[in-house]
């Protein structure tokens, strides 16, 4: 477990909201970390169900992003082949592109709160600068 924790904590440090799947990488890294301590919690005496909660909370903020980024790609898809009217689409395309950058916002003011999974001495968030979230191109 603690070798899955520090995978996700690696990830975690190179999270970029300018490369959304960055999120992702450390989402599927999470996503193994939370099975691991859902299998073994009936011997993790420290491990108690709000902190199962909390953890399915953190991993779905993740996949929020990614979800809308799939969204985006398929409505993109969508406008090169030109099956419905273009203007429509941009214009819901802007709706997810902003939904995406307030979920990314969201998920990067308690990012961090991963640390309180494993508290371990040995791994500790440090310091990041602040970051933009950069939107998709079309």
């Amino acid at each position: 477990m603690q070798r899955a924790f520090g995978r996700v904590v690696e990830l975690r440090h190179q999270i970029d909201p300018g490369q959304l799947e960055t999120i992702h990488s450390t989402r599927i890294a999470f996503k193994r970390f939370r099975y691991m301590i859902e299998l073994l919690q009936p011997i993790l005496p420290a491990v108690k169900p709000r902190q199962l909660i909390a953890m399915d909370q953190y991993q779905t903020m993740m996949g929020e992003i990614q979800d809308i980024g799939v969204m985006i790609e398929r409505l993109d898809k969508l406008v090169t082949k030109k099956k419905f009217k273009r203007l429509p689409l941009e214009r819901f395309r802007q709706v997810l592109l902003h939904r995406q950058e307030r979920l990314v916002r969201a998920y990067l003011n308690v990012a961090d709160q991963l640390f309180a999974f494993w508290p371990d001495n040995r791994v500790r968030a440090r310091p990041r600068p602040p970051q933009r979230v950069a939107a998709q191109a079309v």
